[in-house]
């Protein structure tokens, strides 16, 4: 066997050996919204995401205008907002849902990774009428708040 055989070889076997990256991981993680919240995004199954609010600027907000009665009075921050995003690939989910506590709704959602940047939209009926966010990626050291 030639060094240039050998140095395939090895370098074939490196490659197989090394375990690929998930389908999401570039999604995953804590991302700083708009208002300063931190939102930890997380698998929730087989090629699925979920988003939990784990920091939020008033700990002791609480979820007043959710439409479940029973919910008013719960602390917002641990509350889950996201549920059900499919992964298509590396930088994309869709088909979730989103629950925006500062209207009480929920909403279709789908996400865009773009470098650093969490590109959330979320919509009713079609993407095209509906609201986008864009997302910072922040520290993965943060303590999570309780509901």
């Amino acid at each position: 066997m030639t060094h240039t055989t050998l140095a395939a070889a090895i370098f074939t076997t490196m490659l197989l050996s090394t375990p690929a990256p998930g389908p999401a991981e570039g999604m995953l993680g804590n991302w700083s919204t708009r208002d300063h919240s931190v939102v930890r995004v997380y698998e929730c199954g087989t090629r699925t995401l979920c988003a939990r609010l784990i920091q939020t600027v008033d700990p002791n907000s609480i979820d007043e205008l959710n439409p479940d009665k029973h919910l008013r009075n719960r602390r917002i921050c641990g509350v889950q907002l996201g549920k059900d995003l499919a992964v298509i690939d590396v930088s994309h989910a869709h088909n979730g849902k989103f629950y925006d506590p500062n209207t009480g709704k929920t909403y279709r959602a789908e996400v865009t990774l773009d470098g650093d940047l969490l590109k959330v939209r979320g919509y009713v009926g079609v993407a095209l009428f509906g609201r986008s966010e864009s997302w910072h990626r922040t520290s993965d050291d943060l303590p999570i708040c309780k509901p």
